[in-house]
């Protein structure tokens, strides 16, 4: 059985650096595309779950300025308490600002392990005291003492970026321009908004059984929802609400009116299969999307952007010319809609 004693007891506000903590797990780790779902204020601050609820990421972020190796460890408690719970967890993950260069071996790395300190001793210590006061213990039993030793070596700190711009830039990885980072910004904010809804439902003190019982809860965000929601942004409309942009009515107004539901529906289908089929390649999503937007602000007439796309065989899994013409005249909508 798993308890909920460090969750949120109040209503709280997530903070700009516990979003830069859940889309890190997103798309800045080499694993980030095992993890399907986001915990906000469950077992941490943010804690990332595979598909098939096998793997958790547990991260505990601090935003703490002049962080020092004593600190460092006391921030760990959590992390570590959920080391030692009924639960096993994939990874440990402290997320922290940059540190003084005083304190590392190595300054370039942003993910490192604890040998990288030059101090561990403080670092254990600063652990050591705080699980003490927590647990209200004299001494450390060699137990404890052993599955501290055992968690610091597992332990991995993540320093965060100053910029909240180049969190959703990661996430999409355009080679031009398009927008600038006030736009980026306010994707990362709407992100932000949504983690301060799920830390508002107070579970403090329930308890579950197993992964699975925690989705019950419903304090998680899942990454369609956060992929299709920069999506949405960057296009300027719900692309997956079977909307039917003007220029595509003309696509389709000669065709049988039985079939226009669902070539409709196909379009959403192929373009949804493209971006959130784990096997499929999203890079190829992204990049039609950028040239889309490209090409949008350049050319009006969407079969002349169609016919400059399948020159340039991008991408290659949609080879469908509806599922391109919808696509395409969804941008130019968006874009029209939200001229100034």
């Amino acid at each position: 059985m798993y308890i909920f004693e460090t969750t949120e007891q109040n209503n709280a506000k997530a903070n700009d650096f516990e979003t830069k903590s859940l889309l890190y797990l997103m798309s800045f780790k080499s694993d980030s595309t095992d993890i399907d779902s986001f915990f906000v204020d469950c077992f941490n601050d943010i804690t990332g779950v595979s598909n098939d609820l096998l793997k958790l990421w547990d991260v505990q972020s601090k935003n703490v300025a002049s962080l020092t190796p004593r600190t460092i460890g006391r921030h760990l408690i959590t992390l570590f308490q959920n080391f030692i719970s009924p639960l096993e967890f994939y990874e440990y993950i402290l997320f922290i600002p940059k540190l003084k260069e005083n304190y590392l071996n190595d300054i370039t790395l942003t993910e490192f392990k604890i040998d990288n300190f030059k101090d561990i001793v403080k670092i254990r210590e600063g652990l050591v005291a705080e699980f003490k006061r927590r647990k209200n213990l004299e001494s450390l039993d060699s137990k404890y003492s052993s599955q501290i030793s055992e968690f610091l070596n597992q332990i991995y700190f993540v320093t965060g970026d100053s910029s909240k711009a180049i969190y959703i830039k990661n996430i999409i990885q355009f080679k031009s321009n398009i927008r600038d980072d006030t736009f980026f910004e306010s994707i990362f904010d709407e992100v932000r908004s949504k983690q301060t809804e799920l830390k508002n439902i107070s579970i403090h003190n329930i308890s579950i059984n197993n992964v699975a019982d925690a989705l019950n809860l419903k304090k998680h965000l899942t990454r369609k929802q956060l992929e299709t929601l920069v999506v949405n942004r960057i296009i300027g409309v719900e692309l997956f609400k079977r909307r039917i942009p003007n220029d595509f009515i003309d696509v389709i107004k000669d065709e049988p009116k039985s079939e226009r539901k669902d070539i409709v529906q196909n379009c959403n289908t192929n373009l949804s299969r493209l971006l959130f089929n784990k096997n499929s390649n999203k890079r190829l999503f992204w990049e039609l999307l950028e040239r889309i937007l490209i090409l949008v602000e350049e050319k009006e007439d969407i079969y002349e952007i169609l016919d400059i796309i399948k020159q340039n065989r991008i991408p290659k899994m949609i080879d469908e010319d509806f599922t391109l013409l919808y696509l395409i005249s969804m941008v130019k909508e968006g874009i029209e809609e939200n001229v100034d």
